[in-house]
C-alpha cells in the first residue's frame, strides 16, 4: 500500500463523524415539519407558532423520536457501509467459541469495572471543574436519563449502541487501520467518540470507554462483542443497578475493591479466551 493511499484512507476514517453528526441534524427538519404539522391540526398550538416550534424541539419526547429515528437511520447506513466496503476482512459475524458463556460473563465484568472508570473520570473532572459537573447534570436531566421513559431505553440500550458501535468500532475504525496501527487507531477513534457527544464531561469519559469498546472489539474479533458490551455499559448506566445502597456508609468501602476485582476478572476472561486479531 502506497503512502498515497494510506493518507487517503486515514482521512476516509474521520468522515464517519461529520456525516453521522449531519445525519442527526438533517433528520429534525423533516421529523420537526411533521410533528409540528400534527400539532397544528389537532388544535393543539395556543401560543405564536414560533414559539411553539421552539417549546416542541426542546421537547423531551421530540428530542426523544429524534434519537430513535436518527439511530435507525445510522445502522441502515453504517451497516450498509461496513457491509458493502469491509465484509471480506471483516470475518464472520460472530466466532464460534466454546467458552462462548465465560466471553459474556467477561464482557459483563467489563462492563461494570467500565461503570467505575467512568464514575472516577467524571470525579476527577467535577473535582478540577465544577460547573462542568453541574453542566452535565443539568444536561441529563434535559434528555431525560435520570428517568428514562421507554424510547429513552429502546435508544440508549438497543439502536444507539448498535449505531455508535457501527460508525466508530465498524467504519471508523476499519479505514483507520488501514493507515495505522491499532494503537494509533484506537486512540482516534476513541477521541472522535468523545467528540461525537458534544459535550466536555461525557466526551471525556465516553472517550476512556471508547478506548476499551475499541480493544474488546479488536480481541474478541468481531464487532458484535462491542455492541454486546456497549449495551451492558449502558443497561448498567440506565438502571443504576450497581449504585443500590449508594447511601450506606459502607457502599464505598465494598464499591471501589469490587468495580477494580470486576476490571480484573472481566479481562482474564475475555481478554485471555478471545482470539487476538491481525
Amino acid at each position: 500500500m502506497t503512502k498515497g493511499q494510506k493518507v487517503g484512507y486515514f482521512f476516509l476514517g474521520l468522515l464517519p463523524l461529520p456525516i453521522a453528526i449531519a445525519l442527526q441534524n438533517l433528520l429534525m427538519i423533516p421529523l420537526g415539519g411533521i410533528s409540528f404539522a400534527l400539532i397544528l391540526v389537532n388544535g393543539g398550538v395556543t401560543e405564536p407558532s414560533g414559539e411553539a416550534l421552539f417549546d416542541m424541539v426542546l421537547s423531551q419526547t421530540f428530542l426523544e423520536i429524534v434519537e430513535v429515528v436518527y439511530a435507525s437511520a445510522a445502522v441502515v447506513l453504517f451497516g450498509f457501509w461496513l457491509y458493502k466496503v469491509f465484509r471480506k476482512e471483516h470475518g464472520p459475524l460472530l466466532r464460534r467459541e466454546r467458552r462462548f458463556l465465560l466471553l459474556l460473563l467477561g464482557l459483563l465484568l467489563l462492563c461494570v469495572g467500565g461503570q467505575f472508570l467512568a464514575e472516577v473520570v467524571y470525579d476527577i473532572v467535577g473535582m478540577f471543574s465544577p460547573a462542568t459537573a453541574q453542566n452535565y447534570e443539568k444536561l441529563i436531566e434535559l434528555a431525560g436519563f435520570d428517568e428514562p421513559s421507554v424510547l429513552t431505553l429502546v435508544y440508549g440500550v438497543l439502536i444507539g449502541p448498535i449505531a455508535e458501535e457501527l460508525i466508530f468500532r465498524g467504519v471508523m475504525m476499519h479505514y483507520l487501520r488501514r493507515s495505522l496501527p491499532f494503537a494509533a487507531a484506537n486512540v482516534i477513534q476513541a477521541v472522535l467518540f468523545g467528540v461525537y457527544h458534544m459535550n466536555l464531561m461525557q466526551g471525556i469519559y465516553t472517550a476512556v470507554i471508547g478506548l476499551l469498546f475499541g480493544y474488546i472489539c479488536y480481541r474478541g474479533g468481531s464487532i458484535l462483542y462491542s455492541i454486546l458490551a456497549h449495551m451492558m455499559f449502558n443497561f448498567l448506566g440506565f438502571t443504576n443497578l450497581l449504585y443500590l445502597g449508594s447511601d450506606s456508609p459502607y457502599y464505598e468501602f465494598f464499591w471501589l475493591p469490587v468495580m477494580i476485582l470486576a476490571l480484573i476478572l472481566g479481562s482474564m476472561l475475555f481478554f485471555r479466551k478471545s482470539p487476538e486479531t491481525s
